[in-house]
């Protein structure tokens, strides 16, 4: 909502910025949300994904500035990126400097952690730090899969969401329990049974990271699956601003100046969400909305200005992205806006 500038009832916060926004999708979408364009979709989707990691970056800065004047975290030395891995499917026996010495032949470790049990056995998975990102790449590739202590251990790299708790469910998002601590997932997919997790790797198809590299492209496969529903939401924020008759109003004086009164009422076998078939008139060249004549609508909404009736109005977002000439198909659901005037609801090419 943030990036289309509007607040969860479609009321448009900022114009241009909305403006900006709609224009990025424009020919990636049509009306119903489904991706007509692929190459501009996913560009748009990584914008939108830049955005919000450059927010977060910008908070993550503000928030190191704010401690390290308060003289938080002096002394504490970060993990060098990738440097660091989780090891799961450890016997309950192992401690801290089990694991350290069974690593300390990749180099130099660092912290050491292994998570246990209120009796102090192991959970069954633990992190290890080492100096460098090449010592932990060769540590992943010789102990993944290995058996020891009769489990046959699974090495990856680690990342703060992990060691935050999901790591032995393989889990890279928290794990949503409700008050009650049941109903995992719930939300994410509703009335699909109970414990039922879906998370974003899944959703992405993507594999667990295991080196540095994968885990980069783990990241930016997560974000633009996010993406891609953030930008199905605004899709229908979207839609919602037209039946209010949003943009109505950016028909412009060619179309929206002429009055209402007197103006021809739809036929009565007009139904909504009924679907015509059309050809695209015109698109205008400034503002780049455009008209769909169609037989079965003719006459209609006639008045002083239009008296063989009004063509139907297609907002430029809308418009399908291979219909861009004068003379093309389309197939379209109808709304009147807030001057009773007719416009697409939704389009697609036929």
């Amino acid at each position: 909502m943030d990036h289309f500038a509007v607040d969860p009832k479609g009321n448009v916060l900022d114009q241009d910025k909305h403006d900006k926004a709609c224009a990025l999708i424009s020919g990636a979408v049509d009306g119903e949300g489904n991706v007509v364009d692929k190459d501009k979709f996913n560009a748009a989707a990584e914008t939108i994904a830049a955005e919000g990691k450059a927010k977060a970056d910008a908070k993550k800065a503000a928030q190191k500035e704010k401690k390290a004047a308060a003289g938080e975290g002096k002394g504490k030395k970060p993990d060098a990126v990738g440097a660091k891995i989780c090891v799961r499917n450890l016997h309950e026996d192992v401690t801290q400097e089990k694991l350290t010495a069974m690593f300390a032949p990749f180099g130099t470790v660092g912290r050491v952690d292994v998570k246990t049990k209120d009796g102090g056995k192991c959970k069954g998975f633990g992190f290890v730090g080492f100096a460098t990102k090449e010592e932990a790449d060769k540590a992943m590739k010789e102990m993944n899969e290995k058996n020891v202590d009769g489990k046959k251990l699974a090495v990856t790299l680690a990342f703060e969401a992990m060691e935050k708790g999901s790591a032995e469910k393989g889990a890279y998002l928290a794990k949503g329990k409700g008050k009650d601590g049941k109903g995992d997932g719930k939300g994410m997919e509703k009335g699909k049974g109970k414990g039922k997790q879906v998370t974003a790797a899944a959703m992405a198809g993507y594999q667990q990271p295991t080196s540095a590299a994968q885990y980069q492209a783990y990241q930016a496969q997560v974000q633009q699956w996010y993406a891609m529903q953030m930008q199905a939401a605004m899709m229908a924020q979207y839609q919602a601003a037209q039946m209010q008759g949003y943009y109505g109003q950016a028909m412009g004086a060619e179309a929206a100046a002429a009055p209402t009164a007197g103006a021809a009422a739809p036929a009565a076998g007009l139904i909504e969400g009924k679907k015509y078939d059309g050809i695209m008139k015109r698109i205008t060249q400034r503002n780049g909305y455009g008209f769909i004549e169609c037989p079965e609508l003719n006459g209609q909404w006639a008045d002083k200005k239009n008296p063989d009736g009004r063509d139907i109005y297609i907002a430029a977002a809308m418009i399908p992205p291979t219909c861009t000439e004068p003379g093309a198909k389309v197939r379209f659901t109808l709304t009147l806006n807030a001057k009773e005037h007719p416009q697409a609801s939704s389009c697609v090419a036929i």
